[in-house]
């Protein structure tokens, strides 16, 4: 090329360049991740015989970057055959870490942890029998799990009782969550690595709990399961785990067969005891008509009567009310949409007397909304779709999905105002 000719890249190209950059330096990133916890994995497979302390915690922390990988790999469809990748080596590497435990339990139960005392020696198990007696019929650790739907969302509650005369140390609850249910908060604020919680220690017949707070992302049927695992005063390892407990979101059918004026519809909703609403994010205001077009289609396709729906192109302003009768328990529902384009929102409110069947059912409305925005080319695959309020405790921006730090979630969640420091959007409390 001679140095008078010149390349011409349009605006477009540029950025598509950046765009498939940024995702190939994206999968790099995971890819080196897996290589350096393959490699890992194989120093704690070739010390487990000479030092099996530290390969069990090899593992621990080789499965950590596992999930720290899996969870990014997820947020990008394109990179879908990482993440199975990475979800088979989750589970082949705990396998391997429950047979390190099992050695470590077998390998203690044998070996003295110090030398026999022979001066002053006393004869415990005669002297104080009955309180060994009454230990050995009760667990090391007691969890106990619930569960209830609070806000639209589901409060997952663990209980911890040590039933031991001993401190127990380094505990870390590992969930399995259901794909359909989304992490986005939990309480008191124990430190959280990737699906795990840490509490250093655990009192003598303490008891503590914790509260997940999970956001439904469609209907589903499906157990939490947990993992505690946990050091006793011997610093011998154990791990328990949860019994399973079923999350049951099941979506409503809808037979509605008597139709229903506007002002019936505003009055009954005022009647109903539960109202549940998400706000999602106007990504492209000059698309408002589209979205809003979008999300009353895929109500008209349940079984629902359509009361009202008004959208003005120059306001950029839209409201639409459907009115439902559920087809088993003949429970009304009122539906409402607002898109508000001047302050960049679209809120979706479902009404109600039965909450876990409207949880349920605003849930599976912004799973197909999302897929729908995606089969109209109005939001890419990649993109996420998500409450704003979600999006900003699972620190992300919901304008455009940029990290928020930990202080500026800290702050919304207090009650303040906070600024997008990428695109400047100001991000209010109480949207929920």
């Amino acid at each position: 090329m001679n140095k008078d000719e010149k390349l011409n890249f349009s605006s477009d190209d540029l950025q598509k360049a950046i765009k498939n950059a940024e995702i190939r330096f994206m999968q790099i990133k995971i890819e080196i991740v897996i290589i350096e916890a393959d490699n890992e994995l194989k120093e704690a497979r070739s010390i487990q015989k000479k030092d099996l302390r530290k390969a069990i915690q090899m593992v621990n922390g080789i499965i950590l970057k596992y999930s720290e990988a899996k969870e990014k790999a997820n947020k990008n469809k394109l990179f879908k055959p990482l993440s199975e990748t990475l979800e088979t080596r989750v589970i082949n590497c705990r396998k391997f870490q429950h047979m390190l435990q099992e050695k470590m339990d077998k390998l203690i139960g044998i070996t003295p942890i110090s030398k026999k005392i022979t001066v002053d020696e006393i004869k415990v198990d005669s002297e104080i029998p009955s309180v060994i007696k009454e230990e050995e019929k009760k667990p090391v650790l007691s969890i106990i799990r619930e569960f209830e739907f609070i806000g639209g969302q589901i409060r997952f509650k663990v209980g911890l009782k040590n039933n031991t005369q001993y401190s127990l140390t380094s505990l870390k609850i590992t969930f399995d969550i259901p794909k359909a249910l989304k992490w986005i908060l939990h309480e008191p604020g124990y430190e959280r690595k990737g699906d795990s919680l840490l509490i250093s220690k655990l009192g003598v017949n303490e008891k503590k709990a914790l509260s997940l707070y999970l956001e439904p992302i469609n209907c589903m049927e499906s157990p939490i399961n947990a993992t505690v695992s946990f050091f006793d005063v011997r610093d011998k390892p154990h791990a328990l785990t949860m019994k399973p407990k079923m999350i049951s979101i099941t979506c409503p059918i809808f037979f509605t067969e008597v139709d229903a004026n506007l002002a019936r519809v505003k009055s009954l909703r005022r009647r109903l005891t539960h109202h549940d609403k998400k706000i999602f994010p106007l990504i492209k205001s000059n698309e408002s008509l589209s979205i809003f077009a979008s999300i009353v289609s895929v109500l008209e396709k349940f079984d629902i009567k359509s009361t009202f729906k008004d959208f003005s192109e120059e306001d950029r302003f839209g409201e639409a009310w459907f009115y439902g009768i559920t087809k088993v328990k003949k429970n009304q529902i009122v539906i409402y949409v607002l898109l508000d384009g001047e302050n960049k929102k679209v809120e979706i409110e479902v009404s109600g007397n039965d909450e876990p069947q409207i949880t349920a059912f605003l849930a599976e409305i912004g799973d197909r909304t999302r897929k729908q925005l995606i089969h109209n080319k109005i939001i890419d695959i990649e993109d996420d779709f998500y409450d704003i309020r979600v999006s900003i405790l699972s620190k992300l921006c919901p304008y455009c999905y940029t990290s928020i730090s930990g202080d500026q979630v800290q702050k919304f969640i207090d009650g303040k105002l906070i600024q997008c420091t990428n695109c400047n959007v100001e991000l209010k409390v109480n949207e929920k």
